[in-house]
């Protein structure tokens, strides 16, 4: 088993979208269907391990936390726990940890496999020399703002993995971009769920592998496929 910061670079798009899918379903299998429910609270890529066929699992359960009934839903009032990156804001100002702090971190979890950066980045200020921090939360909500669909992504584009080689299908992509804003919105309550989230990749999943299948007739296109797997 390796995690998934260790293989991103040679991962094809449809890869990248599989482990997405297989992490949501384990997330999602701990907020639903276990008999008591659970928050992870440490959701991030370096947790996210892959075996030799490429398929996801999550990992490390050490903050894993049990929920309770609140009248807000569930929840479970701790001290502040995690890696910063992928903290909630809502998490952060009042250590209520949910399903929707989990939620928060994975859509930053999209974030990084799209873009094949990490959830805290270093970009140079325009004024001076200097570095500085900045999440990668915040860097892809301020490109997205400026690109209205995929017909209009070229402000997203400059932060997509460039290991991807173009050989993606924008609108899945941007699908999938789009969703990631969603889980990490301000609004926990605006947030979805990870049955929606799993839902949405399976779609998105799905649209990717016929947009593949369509360029099997082109065998430069498609050998350029198949080395990324």
């Amino acid at each position: 088993m390796f995690n998934l910061l260790e293989g991103h670079t040679s991962l094809s798009w449809i890869m990248r979208l599989q482990i997405a899918l297989d992490a949501a379903r384990g997330l999602e299998y701990i907020h639903e269907h276990t008999k008591t429910h659970y928050v992870h609270r440490d959701i991030k890529t370096s947790n996210i391990l892959l075996d030799d066929a490429f398929r996801a699992k999550i990992s490390d359960f050490g903050l894993s936390k049990l929920v309770g009934k609140t009248t807000d839903g569930e929840a479970s009032a701790t001290k502040v726990v995690g890696t910063f990156g992928y903290l909630a804001p809502e998490y952060l100002s009042d250590g209520l940890a949910t399903s929707k702090s989990d939620v928060y971190a994975f859509g930053v979890v999209l974030f990084e496999i799209i873009s094949g950066k990490e959830a805290i980045i270093r970009t140079e200020g325009m004024v001076t020399k200097n570095h500085e921090r900045r999440s990668l939360a915040s860097v892809m909500l301020s490109a997205l703002r400026n690109s209205h669909d995929s017909m209009s992504m070229s402000s997203l584009k400059d932060y997509i993995d460039p290991n991807l080689m173009d050989l993606y299908p924008h609108d899945c992509v941007f699908k999938v971009a789009m969703l990631a804003k969603q889980c990490v919105d301000e609004d926990s309550i605006l947030r979805p769920d990870m049955k929606q989230v799993v839902i949405s990749l399976s779609q998105i999943l799905l649209s990717s592998v016929e947009w593949e299948a369509t360029l099997a007739g082109n065998s430069q296109v498609f050998s350029g496929l198949v080395q990324g797997r």
